[in-house]
Formats: C-alpha cells, sequence, structure tokens
C-alpha cells in the first residue's frame, strides 16, 4: 500500500511594506525625470511664449494701422481732402499727439498743404490729379475709360478671383511688387492696382 505524504500548506504573506516602498520609488523617480524634463524644456517653453506673444502684438499693431489708413482714406474722401486733428481723433479714437503724428507721416508721404481756419486750427489738404471735387463737395475719381480694360473690383471680388483670403490680398496690397503678385495669381495674368480713395482694385494697363 503506497504511503501518501502530506502536503505541506503554502502560505503566501502579503509584501505590504515592500510593495509600498516599490511605488513609492517608482513615484520619486517619475516626480524627478518630470522635473528634469521641465528643467529642459522652460526656457524654450518661455521662449516660444515669449515669441507667441511678440507675434500677437506685431500682428495687432500691423492690423491697427491697416484700420487706421482704411479710416484716413473714408475721411479724405468724404471730406473733399480735408481733415483737421479733431476730426481724425474722434473717429480713429486716438490722442491728440498720436492723431497729429499720424496726419503728419501722411502729409509728408502725400505732399499736403496746410489750410488755418479761423478757429485757429489746421486743415490738412490732401489733393491729387485724379481727385476731382463736385459742386457739392463730394469727391469723384477720374478714370479714363481708354486706360481701363476692366472696371475695378471691390477687395472680395479680387480675393475670389486671385484664389486667396481676403487677409491676404489687404496684406498684399500695400507691396510694391504687388502688381506683379497679382498679375501671377490671377487666371487673366491681369495686374492690379490697390486706389486707397475708391477702396477698390483698378487694372493695370
Amino acid at each position: 500500500m503506497p504511503i501518501v505524504m502530506p502536503r505541506r500548506k503554502s502560505y503566501s504573506f502579503p509584501l505590504t511594506v515592500e510593495n509600498r516602498l516599490l511605488q513609492a520609488i517608482v513615484l520619486i523617480g517619475s516626480v524627478l525625470l518630470l522635473l528634469v524634463i521641465l528643467q529642459i524644456l522652460l526656457p524654450w517653453l518661455v521662449l516660444a511664449a515669449l515669441f507667441g506673444a511678440v507675434f500677437w502684438l506685431w500682428q495687432r499693431q500691423q492690423q491697427r494701422q491697416q484700420d487706421l489708413h482704411q479710416l484716413f482714406y473714408q475721411l479724405i474722401r468724404s471730406s473733399g481732402g480735408r481733415i483737421s486733428v479733431l476730426d481724425f481723433a474722434i473717429a480713429a479714437r486716438l490722442t491728440g499727439p498720436q492723431a497729429r503724428t499720424f496726419l503728419d507721416a501722411r502729409a509728408r508721404e502725400f505732399y499736403a498743404n496746410f489750410e488755418p481756419t479761423e478757429q485757429g486750427d489746421i486743415l490738412y489738404t490732401f489733393s491729387s490729379p485724379g481727385i476731382q471735387t463736385g459742386s457739392e463737395g463730394a469727391l469723384a475719381i477720374a478714370v479714363d475709360p481708354s486706360s481701363v480694360p476692366e472696371p475695378p473690383i471691390l477687395p472680395d471680388q479680387l480675393a475670389a478671383r486671385l484664389k486667396c483670403s481676403t487677409a491676404l490680398l489687404h496684406q498684399k496690397k500695400w507691396a510694391t511688387d504687388f502688381g506683379s503678385w497679382s498679375g501671377e495669381r490671377d487666371p487673366e495674368g491681369q495686374s492690379w492696382r490697390y486706389d486707397p480713395l475708391a477702396d477698390q482694385f483698378f487694372p493695370l494697363a
């Protein structure tokens, strides 16, 4: 008769202390690794944040300048080429010195004249051969039909024709090579120029 040896009972002791110690080591190592990564990346993150802030401020300033130019041309068109510092300051929500600085720059750019008023103010007077003042003081844009192969179009129409965004078109319209740039994108090879007083784009002959 075979002898059956009794089996020993196996006891499993929970390694609570060891498990907790291992978890603590892993946690501390993860925290240290994260701190090292942050220490390495922190200068680059700060530089990226500063670059983003500077770019945002520059873009906002550029948009503000474009808005001021657009408002300036609209006021010139509606006032017969005459504008005062106070009128521009009120319309643009600028201080007096800021409005004067802007108008002085445009006066040097477009060779404006200065006309004193009875109230002691100074009017900036802008004139151009292509601008005529009608009987009621409204401006009329003098365009020779024979020199214009196509009628002028609005910014959104030209943007659709050139297959670009309106924002890109407004950004490019001040560039010196806008004629060649627009001609390369135009489906018919037509070059364009921007008339700020009419706020329209005219084809170049």
